[in-house]
């Protein structure tokens, strides 16, 4: 109703009346009076509040007459339309009869966006005569420069239907139209084939010798020179020069080239997993060298299984900051300077002038050559690039973005709106029922919710002696990102869910009101390799007591300023209850 005015004309038709399935009396003022005391009457009054004309469609065949659909137009000086067909043709002509009225008329713009409405709806009445219209103006009623035409929505209708528009004009929507998609698409996730990375908790296949010092099978390497040398553990006692050193990397020493500092190991890759592997007896060599072609890591010489590659989803966005030179040549656009074309603060408007699509004649050639622009992801190469190239290029063509499920509220969202914890974004009303136990009606404890739901563990209550109050909207607060109670249920609401912005309960309004002292706290990870305390300086306003900070992937708390890593929840939860709140929950029971 807030999209009708005075110059609206609004249609209705139903296949039978709201009051009762069919009217088939003479008196009016009976019906009338039915039509009353069924509340019907009071739609009418809205209607005829916003000055909009209203026209029944009536299936006379079927109903003499319906009292609520005539009564409605007579309260908007509409008028009631009698067919004996209700079928799609009939009501559209029906319909456009009204469009074509005499005095009708439309400037040009929009007479073209009505055409070709006509044309892609396959208009039995308009249709031919929509695209004489579009054929006789083509090139004669678009102006590029006009905000208006620069617009996704209106990019995506004229992409369509290509003959209508010149050269320029259909190289223009395109670029438009490609680089709406890959707005839209920048949170979407595309699947990927990477190799596998060795994890310390699992044991995997190795090429081994035995050493001639200790007589034990050792991985090759950690042999400086095989069958020459004994190995890395038994250099010390032979006085020899490469005496093991500390590691250098982020892991414990293992071969003998951590060890090694002066020397430059020598690897392979492997020709099936791509993973490249310390290798005594050379290093890597020009495709084109015989045994470099052939060869096979331990680990995929004794797979049975694929499980040497492993397919992660990965959103577009990440993809293109790290292979933005290939994935903006395989969508053939130039960008002219180095700017974040996903960014919001840049519209297309605004990037009209700052992309350029390449040749028309050279898509099919970068098409082709997809399979020779490799693609990286966290420096390991993407196995699968002309899989991942067209999964990019089939939601750009979709015109539509990823939906994802919310783990809360368990409605559909794009996935660019998804929230970490919650599409609801705090300060809003959190749906209670989708927090608690389907069986106990009861919050989960922290053991649970990081088992099955990790994500909701910032706003959960996980105390028993204060659950959720069934006549309470409870709302998500945007300064602590706890969930509290913000609203008391009416039974006037009529089950509607009120709609709630920026909830801050009166805790948080206390402190907001107080001076503000900006509290940093210096980070607590430990860097593997040097030992060296991380330091970062942090300034935490409001959510969570979990910080991750990323320059050590380190894991700890705001209120004690230490280190717990994988069992970060435990501690919140054990130590200040609730995840900062009180808790009482003894997870030995669960």
């Amino acid at each position: 109703m807030n999209l009708i005015d005075s110059n609206a004309i609004v249609l209705i038709y139903t296949d039978a009346p709201p009051h009762h399935p069919k009217t088939g009396g003479s008196n009016w003022a009976q019906e009338e009076k039915n039509v009353k005391e069924k509340d019907w009457v009071q739609l009418c009054q809205l209607y005829q509040e916003t000055g909009c004309k209203v026209f029944s469609m009536i299936n006379d065949a079927s109903f003499e007459t319906s009292s609520f659909y005539i009564l409605l137009s007579q309260y908007t000086r509409g008028k009631t339309l009698y067919l004996k067909k209700t079928d799609i043709k009939t009501i559209s002509k029906c319909t456009i009869n009204l469009f074509l009225s005499r005095r009708l008329k439309f400037s040009l713009r929009p007479a073209a966006i009505v055409g070709m409405i006509c044309v892609l709806s396959k208009n039995g009445i308009l249709q031919e005569r929509a695209r004489h219209f579009l054929t006789r103006i083509k090139g004669q009623w678009l102006d590029l420069e006009l905000p208006e035409n620069c617009t996704y929505a209106f990019s995506k209708l004229c992409v369509k239907l290509p003959e209508f528009f010149t050269e320029n004009e259909n190289l223009f929507f395109q670029k438009l139209y490609t680089i709406g998609g890959l707005k839209i698409n920048a949170a979407t996730c595309v699947n990927i084939e990477q190799p596998f990375i060795p994890s310390v908790k699992e044991i995997y296949h190795d090429a081994k010798i035995q050493c001639k010092t200790c007589h034990i099978l050792r991985s090759t390497t950690l042999f400086p020179d095989v069958g020459t040398s004994c190995c890395a553990l038994c250099l010390p006692q032979h006085n020899l020069k490469d005496i093991p050193e500390p590691c250098t990397g982020h892991s414990s020493p293992k071969c003998y080239y951590c060890r090694d500092l002066f020397r430059e190991a020598p690897y392979r890759r492997c020709t099936r997993c791509q993973n490249k592997y310390i290798h005594y007896d050379s290093t890597e060599s020009a495709p084109n060298h015989g045994k470099e072609c052939t060869f096979l890591c331990a680990e995929c010489q004794h797979s049975i299984t694929n499980k040497v590659t492993v397919d992660i989803p990965v959103s577009i966005d990440t993809l293109i900051n790290e292979n933005k030179v290939q994935l903006f040549k395989y969508l053939n656009i130039k960008v002219k300077d180095d700017i974040d074309i996903l960014s919001t603060a840049w519209s297309l408007f605004k990037l009209k002038d700052k992309i350029e699509f390449g040749n028309t004649e050279d898509i099919n050639l970068v098409s082709f050559s997809s399979s020779i622009m490799p693609l990286v992801h966290r420096n390991k190469s993407i196995l699968n690039s002309t899989a991942v190239f067209n999964q990019i290029q089939t939601w750009i063509q979709s015109g539509k973005s990823e939906w994802v499920t919310c783990y809360i509220c368990c409605d559909d969202f794009p996935r660019n709106k998804i929230n970490d914890t919650c599409a609801v974004q705090p300060g809003s009303i959190v749906l209670t029922a989708h927090l608690l136990c389907p069986f106990c009606k009861h919050v989960p404890n922290g053991k649970i919710l990081k088992k099955y739901n990790k994500q909701v563990c910032t706003i959960l209550r996980s105390d028993k002696k204060d659950d959720i109050d069934e006549h309470w909207y409870y709302g998500w607060r945007i300064d602590c990102y706890k969930v509290k109670k913000a609203r008391e249920k009416s039974c006037m609401e009529d089950g509607n869910i009120p709609l709630l912005t920026d909830f801050v309960c009166d805790e948080c309004d206390e402190i907001r009101s107080m001076p503000k002292n900006i509290t940093v706290k210096y980070c607590p990870g430990i860097n593997e390799r040097t030992k060296q305390i991380c330091g970062i300086a942090i300034n935490k306003n409001g959510g969570c007591n979990h910080i991750t900070c990323t320059a050590y992937d380190a894991h700890w708390c705001w209120l004690c300023v230490k280190t717990y890593g994988d069992r970060i929840y435990e501690h919140l939860t054990a130590v200040h209850g609730n995840y900062g709140m009180e808790d009482d929950v003894d997870y030995d029971d669960y």
